[in-house]
């Protein structure tokens, strides 16, 4: 049998205050409007337009133990109020918005963090190699180049001192290579070093620079009276990135094998574009106009074969770092005589 439903009043107030008291929790029950239902919920109550007495005294209760009415007035024939205390409202409240919430904000601290960020940084590309390593090894801007060589009017001690750079970069970059060529050789061809350097020194590569002088060997003094600066600067820059060409190759080839020097390679390939980026200077500050960039494929594909006999790789490697070295050996020479003070 239906029950017929009695507002709530004072006598009410100990139990609503033990409802309320409860862990400061909601009771939520949902009203399907639509739905059949046994019997009207415990805590949902239909208050009809305008509210009774018994009704105001009923909130003036819940407004004295800080307990807040929210009601939902979206059905039109009658009002339902929910009883929250003030913590729970802030709760609930703060739930609803808080992922809403930590989303605007983390894409706000984005947005500053982009602020800050120079622009080049912002729209950096992916690095690529856009040139070999041994052209322009110093990085210098064309258009500054082109303005330096208006002014030629260097000192004789200022190129002496340019020359003596070239000259101590060579010298650190022999020195290691000498360090470590006896090993390399005895350990990768089973033969005593100098035996070996006699048994290949006639055989030589055409796109490597043709020096007038082997390894160990002087610069004859005919050859250099007959140079002058400008074209011996030039000369040796060009030396410098045929050896480059076949340098790379050698540390690429050094690093596939697992070679146990292929560090001692790479840091020769290092030192050289050292000495290349000082020779690149010198000629800057001399007005010197360079020889056209090498361009890599001065090196055939059957020096490049990954799938080449390992014994000619080996021999390959051998006659490019035996070479580079006779190459070092001729710039100290060369630069040694152009900074005496005769010239």
């Amino acid at each position: 049998m239906e029950q017929s439903e009695r507002p709530v009043c004072l006598e009410d107030a100990v139990d609503l205050h033990q409802v309320l008291h409860r862990d400061q929790r909601t009771v939520r029950v949902r009203v399907a409007v639509d739905a059949p239902r046994t019997a009207t919920p415990r805590r949902l109550r239909r208050v009809a337009r305008p509210p009774s007495e018994c009704e105001q005294c009923q909130l003036a209760q819940l407004a004295r133990r800080g307990v807040q009415p929210v009601c939902d007035l979206s059905v039109p024939q009658f009002r339902i109020c929910h009883r929250h205390t003030s913590s729970s409202l802030r709760s609930r409240s703060s739930s609803s918005w808080f992922p809403v919430g930590s989303v605007i904000r983390w894409l706000l601290a984005a947005l500053c963090v982009l602020a800050l960020l120079p622009p080049r940084a912002m729209a950096a590309p992916t690095p690529t190699r856009s040139q070999p390593k041994w052209i322009n090894p110093c990085g210098l801007n064309k258009q500054d180049v082109e303005q330096e060589l208006e002014y030629q009017n260097e000192s004789a001690a200022s190129v002496t001192d340019l020359l003596q750079r070239i000259v101590t970069l060579s010298k650190n970059a022999l020195d290691h290579a000498v360090q470590f060529r006896v090993a390399y050789v005895e350990e990768t061809f089973q033969k005593d070093y100098e035996d070996h350097h006699r048994s290949w020194q006639i055989h030589h590569y055409d796109w490597l620079p043709n020096i007038p002088k082997q390894l160990g060997e002087k610069v004859q003094e005919e050859h250099l009276r007959a140079q002058s600066l400008e074209v011996a600067l030039k000369d040796i820059y060009k030396y410098l990135q045929q050896y480059a060409v076949g340098l790379e190759q050698v540390v690429i080839d050094q690093k596939a094998s697992g070679s146990s020097y292929k560090d001692k390679f790479d840091y020769d390939e290092s030192l050289l574009r050292n000495v290349l980026c000082e020779v690149q200077v010198a000629m800057q500050e001399q007005g010197v106009v360079q020889h056209p960039d090498v361009s890599p494929d001065i090196m055939g594909p059957a020096f490049r074969d990954p799938t080449m006999n390992s014994t000619f790789r080996n021999v390959r490697d051998w006659i490019i770092l035996r070479d580079y070295m006779n190459g070092l050996e001729y710039i100290i020479q060369t630069l040694e005589y152009f900074s005496k003070p005769q010239h």
